[in-house]
């Protein structure tokens, strides 16, 4: 698995279920993180380091050969590419090294990843979307449905127990029903949706919560007080 970042993101959210699975199945699995495409988070690393062999890489001119020469050592039987820019750049290099190897990307959405997925199509020979949106957004971009797998992925919620249903004091007072965006606000995960989906139902006797940060924080926040929602979205 070719990672951007060791955080907790779509990539490797989808990547730490497959990744355990196939740990659980005795598949020996390497992740490939490039150091400097994204933040790193020490319990992510920490976390794969346990699943799998963990190797770092940085983001620079001598990425893709290096990563190259990993795949040529290893001799994967699949090689999955997830996240923007670097690992995508490398493709052609790292396909020409593991000529015996799949290729696969990830689609979360209709939104993100569809044009690199796209540019790079020539070097992938599978795409797993995690839903049908997503599956329809590769087929409208271009994409044949006999290249696309639809694997949803989420939480098992049998591993969880139910939370305590005592409301912290700050949102006791709150009318029902509480409606909550937490994310990363950007493009990818649409927080102006919410936000116009607020807007619609401002005169509903009900809460809105919204929590998150990202490239959209600024325009977000603007969004909210030009629809005149200060009052109505409850920022956490």
């Amino acid at each position: 698995f070719v990672l951007p970042r060791l955080t907790f993101g779509g990539a490797e959210r989808l990547t730490s279920l497959i990744g355990t699975h196939l740990a659980s199945n005795g598949v020996e699995t390497t992740f490939a993180s490039i150091a400097g495409a994204g933040e790193e988070s020490e319990v992510g690393a920490e976390w794969f380091a346990q699943v799998g062999r963990l190797v770092h890489l940085a983001a620079d001119g001598e990425m893709p050969a290096k990563l190259a020469s990993l795949a040529r050592q290893l001799g994967p039987t699949s090689i999955v590419v997830s996240g923007r820019g670097a690992g995508f750049h490398a493709l052609p290099e790292v396909r020409a090294a593991a000529p015996l190897s799949r290729f696969a990307s990830f689609q979360f959405n209709d939104v993100e990843l569809v044009e690199e997925n796209r540019l790079y199509a020539p070097f992938i020979d599978l795409y797993i979307a995690e839903g049908d949106v997503a599956a329809r957004a590769l087929i409208a971009a271009g994409e044949t449905a006999s290249r696309i797998a639809v694997i949803p992925s989420g939480a098992d919620l049998t591993r969880f127990a139910d939370a305590a249903t005592t409301m912290p004091p700050a949102l006791a007072g709150l009318a029902r029903p509480i409606v909550a965006y937490f994310g990363r606000l950007d493009h990818a995960k649409g927080p102006d949706i919410f936000v116009e989906t607020c807007h619609r139902l401002r005169n509903e006797n009900a809460s809105f919560l919204m929590g998150g940060d990202g490239d959209f924080a600024g325009r977000t926040a603007e969004t909210i007080a030009n629809r005149r929602l200060d009052r109505r979205i409850l920022r956490l």
